[in-house]
């Protein structure tokens, strides 16, 4: 099992904190990102590494008030 970090931003781009993701592969590890992303209303933006390798970065959709 491979070790991922994502970093999480506000939509502005400043940093809100950093946590690892295990995962098997890429495409496990995207959607354990997303999964967090979702579940934490500060976070807007999800870049997600594997050591030097840049892997995927997502930003949510604006929610509509």
């Amino acid at each position: 099992m491979a070790q991922y970090r994502c970093y999480f931003r506000r939509r502005d781009g400043l940093m809100l904190g950093a946590e690892d993701i295990d995962g098997t592969q890429d495409r496990e590890a995207i959607e354990k990102a997303r999964q967090r992303l979702a579940s934490e209303h500060n976070f807007a933006v999800f870049e997600l590494w594997h050591r030097e390798r840049w892997i995927y970065a997502e930003m949510k959709a604006e929610e509509v008030s």
